[in-house]
């Protein structure tokens, strides 16, 4: 039987003149609309993301100005109880440090606060990258330090 044709085949003719024509699917125009597509659809993806990444980022700058209000009233908590110790004074303005980065973070937009951390890093870049050394090096004691050391050595044998 020749493929060509549909005599003697019930419905052979439906499968072959589904979907579009081979020289239909090359055309340029159709290459173009999917191209176009994609592009909306990447854009939107991109937008999607970025949104998300910026509530993120909000979310975490304002626990961290949290956190820090937080640490400054305990400071001052211990300020008050050290009260005749000549230590007082130095915990009361690390608290007042304190209070007013937490401040700054919590009124601060994300853009605001990376513009704020590039200029002092123009301004010092010494004491800049000397703090970002210490902050991986304590980063890298706290991680190694909540490691589980529960783990014990797979034994092999009965």
């Amino acid at each position: 039987m020749n493929p060509n044709t549909n005599v003697g085949v019930p419905g052979a003719g439906e499968f072959r003149n589904k979907g579009p024509k081979p020289e239909e699917a090359s055309q340029p125009s159709d290459q173009g609309n999917l191209t176009g597509e994609t592009k909306v659809l990447a854009a939107e993806a991109a937008a999607k993301a970025k949104d998300l990444f910026a509530d993120r980022v909000t979310e975490q700058k304002d626990k961290a100005g949290v956190a820090l209000g937080e640490a400054a009233n305990a400071l001052r908590g211990t300020a008050d109880k050290l009260s005749d110790n000549p230590a007082s004074p130095f915990v009361e303005k690390t608290a007042d440090r304190l209070e007013q980065a937490s401040d700054y973070l919590r009124t601060s937009s994300p853009d605001q606060i990376l513009r704020t951390a590039k200029a002092f890093a123009w301004r010092e870049p010494v004491l800049f990258l000397t703090g970002a050394f210490a902050k991986g090096v304590l980063a890298a004691r706290f991680l190694k330090s909540s490691a589980s050391h529960d783990i014990s050595p797979v034994r092999g044998g009965t």
